[in-house]
């Protein structure tokens, strides 16, 4: 869910729910403390949300950087396979250098 999505749902729940009673509480609408509590402990709760969106947002950027940067296993198999493709080729260059001409002198068929 995007910033933008998580200002929107906070906002449709505000205005939903400003002004109309809890279906719990007393006549006032406010629970145990009066009208006043309640729109004390939302404006605490918004300031809470404001500080998860906040880090969410980090969080997000940490994963998107991570993702960009992350050695996948198909990269790693395939640079596994240059290095013994790598080795193999390089041995069997050293056998076609100095293997056979000392084979050849030998007298080896």
């Amino acid at each position: 869910m995007s910033v933008v999505d998580l200002d929107a749902r906070r906002q449709q729940m505000l205005e939903t729910y400003r002004g109309e009673p809890h279906p719990n509480s007393g006549k006032d609408g406010g629970g145990p403390g009066g009208p006043s509590d309640m729109e004390r402990r939302i404006e605490r709760l918004e300031d809470l949300t404001d500080d998860l969106r906040m880090g969410m947002i980090r969080v997000d950027s940490r994963l998107e950087n991570i993702e960009k940067n992350m050695l996948t296993r198909a990269q790693a198999a395939m640079a596994a396979l240059v290095a013994v493709l790598a080795v193999l080729g390089g041995g069997w260059w050293m056998v076609q250098q100095y293997l056979s001409p000392i084979l050849q002198g030998v007298g080896a068929p």
